[in-house]
């Protein structure tokens, strides 16, 4: 598969942790092709899965050995699992109520919980974690900054493997900057 993105842009991000939303884990688990590609191209940086994105990854697993394949998965292409304790918990929870209020007041009101989540988890981690995500509505430029697009094409599942379609990763950065801001907007109201 062919992959489009621009090296100096990567090479700026080797220096990070990366956070794999759940909708690139799910596409690199279901797309041998998709996942060589991605592997490749983000192989100087750790990959790392916030619990919440795990448990997106495996809730409505069905059976034992599906939920089993997944975890495995998981391990097998090194995606490790971020810290989580008590202390990061009750950070990311105060937060997640401002972030929620926010982007409410941007009229945006329909994030997801779990993304809400993730976001603050990100702004404690904003110095040394990015986010890749395909999902730019929920992880808009209001609170991140773009760093970088990378382009994979992908194979859908079930189909004739001639037929491809391109998937744009987005690599973002939250900027604390932009969250105090929106903040002291919303603390004038």
């Amino acid at each position: 598969m062919a992959a489009f993105y621009n090296i100096p842009d990567l090479e700026k991000i080797n220096r990070y942790h990366l956070v794999i939303d759940t909708n690139i884990v799910a596409l690199c688990s279901s797309d041998e092709i998709f996942l060589q590609s991605f592997l490749e191209i983000f192989k100087k940086s750790n990959r790392l899965l916030d619990p919440i994105i795990k448990l997106e990854f495996l809730r409505g697993t069905q059976t034992d050995s599906l939920y089993k394949k997944k975890l495995k998965f998981l391990e097998f292409h090194e995606f490790y699992d971020m810290p989580d304790h008590y202390e990061i918990y009750n950070k990311v929870k105060d937060d997640t109520y401002n972030i929620a209020r926010i982007y409410s007041h941007h009229k945006n009101p329909d994030i997801p919980l779990g993304d809400l989540f993730i976001t603050s988890r990100l702004k404690y981690y904003s110095d040394t974690h990015l986010l890749i995500t395909l999902d730019q509505q929920d992880f808009s430029t209001l609170l991140f900054d773009r760093l970088a697009v990378v382009s994979i094409e992908t194979s859908p599942i079930k189909t004739d493997r001639k037929s491809t379609s391109l998937m744009h990763i987005v690599v973002l950065q939250f900027n604390k900057e932009k969250y105090e801001e929106c903040l002291n907007k919303l603390n004038k109201f």
